[in-house]
């Protein structure tokens, strides 16, 4: 899903779900993202390197079932994403859940991560095929064979990211490809939490009840996760993120720093200009030690003209050395 200028999902952006959708639209540069899998970049034209965003697989299933399944919230998803399934009240309808919408996450990163590989036979319609549904992401693959096939792959991600260490994620991505800071001012990069599905103490039981069921459906995606979180901390190792580099992104967005709505009023330039300086100092007051690398890091934000950033720099610190 696309996001809007200010960090939330946005829902008026067209979904690309087709092979043919993406060679139509993709330009160089571009980022494709989604529920795919390796081996997609194959069938695009010039070279892909790919990411990989991953999550410890059991948090993972418990998240989805709680988020899109305890509350009836198939009225703000698209339908073919989110199958009605009767309540979550009874191992009986984790069942369900796992065998009919949640099928294609058994194993999803193991499966998403072979890919191609284990294709023996691919059905690809590029005008009409779902490239977030094709029949390879709930075919019967013997585990063992995902297992092998994902670990075989695993040196073909370029970045991975992991939700637990999301700001090194970021910052790993920076690194590798020389970027200025990714950051969002107006967001606390926390677009969907599980407290959206407003689920119940009984539902979080269940879960609880269901442990064993819910490790068989991803129990090669478990072995693999030891894997995965090696790949990051070698990741880690050769871009020489350090923790004060972290800390600082944990302080930028440990809730939004910009009111989005000084963005679409009318507002003074002057007086706009103070009045994010005066935010980013505050903030840099929370931890006076990390304080002008804080200011340094918004002031660099890709988005800001060099003229504001400048203004915004000037006057940042100038109100945290005043208020140090």
């Amino acid at each position: 899903m696309a996001f809007s200028q200010f960090g939330w999902p946005d829902s008026s952006s067209p979904e690309l779900t087709t092979l043919a959708d993406l060679r139509k639209r993709f330009k160089p540069g571009c980022i494709i993202g989604g529920h795919l899998f390796a081996g997609l970049e194959a069938f695009l034209p010039g070279p892909w390197q790919i990411w990989m965003n991953a999550r410890e697989p059991m948090s993972r299933l418990r998240s989805g079932i709680l988020r899109f399944h305890a509350s009836g919230l198939a009225h703000i998803r698209a339908k073919d994403l989110m199958e009605h399934t009767g309540g979550l009240e009874t191992p009986e309808d984790v069942a369900t859940i796992l065998a009919g919408p949640l099928k294609r996450e058994g194993n999803g990163l193991c499966r998403r991560l072979a890919g191609l590989s284990a294709c023996q036979d691919l059905d690809l319609d590029a005008q009409s095929s779902n490239l977030e549904r094709i029949p390879l992401l709930e075919s019967a693959i013997p585990e063992a064979q995902l297992l092998k096939l994902g670990r075989a792959n695993l040196p073909r991600i370029k970045v991975l990211i992991l939700c637990e260490y999301l700001h090194a994620s970021v910052l790993c991505l920076e690194t590798i490809y020389g970027l200025r800071p990714l950051i969002n001012p107006f967001s606390d990069l926390r677009h969907n939490p599980v407290q959206l599905g407003k689920p119940q103490a009984s539902h979080k039981a269940l879960l609880k009840q269901c442990s064993a069921k819910l490790e068989e459906h991803v129990r090669a995606d478990l072995q693999l996760w030891p894997h995965l979180k090696a790949h990051f901390q070698l990741q880690l190792e050769k871009t020489k993120i350090s923790k004060q580099d972290i800390k600082i992104r944990e302080l930028i967005h440990a809730k939004p720093l910009i009111d989005p709505r000084w963005m679409v009023q009318p507002t003074d330039t002057v007086a706009l200009v103070k009045g994010w300086s005066a935010r980013i100092a505050e903030r840099a007051l929370v931890e006076p030690e990390l304080g002008e690398r804080l200011i340094n890091t918004v002031c660099s934000w890709h988005r800001l003209e060099d003229d504001a950033a400048e203004k915004i720099h000037h006057y940042s610190h100038k109100i945290f050395r005043s208020k140090r």
